[in-house]
């Protein structure tokens, strides 16, 4: 078996001029536009995902909201701030709710 390798391609342009370029030229060309490509794809998937955390903040903030002004209006911001507490594992979380409570009280003493 007699395998043979193309080197050359011969093009034909529009005003009917021969031109020759290389496999190995058009091939190069061809993985320099995959690579645009692929970044592009990459860029649009990051801005995709930028755009969902950032909906997804706020809808918890507009959750937030709701519950906040539902607890003021009633009078239960104790209640919800207790079953807060009793929610959060992480300790930064609690710290948040804590600093909180401690400068109300401190405020409420003054």
């Amino acid at each position: 078996m007699v395998a043979v390798v193309i080197k050359f391609l011969v093009i034909v342009n529009f005003m009917g001029c021969m031109k020759t370029i290389s496999v190995e030229t058009k091939l190069k060309k061809l993985q320099d536009r995959k690579s645009a490509i692929t970044a592009n794809m990459q860029k649009l998937e990051a801005s995709a995902k930028v755009v969902a955390r950032k909906r997804g903040l706020q809808k918890k903030i507009l959750v937030g909201t709701y519950f906040l002004e539902q607890a003021n209006k009633n009078g239960t911001m104790d209640e919800l701030k207790t079953a807060m507490m009793e929610s959060l594992k992480r300790t930064s979380d609690r710290r948040l709710f804590e600093d909180e409570q401690a400068n109300a009280s401190k405020t409420a003493k003054v």
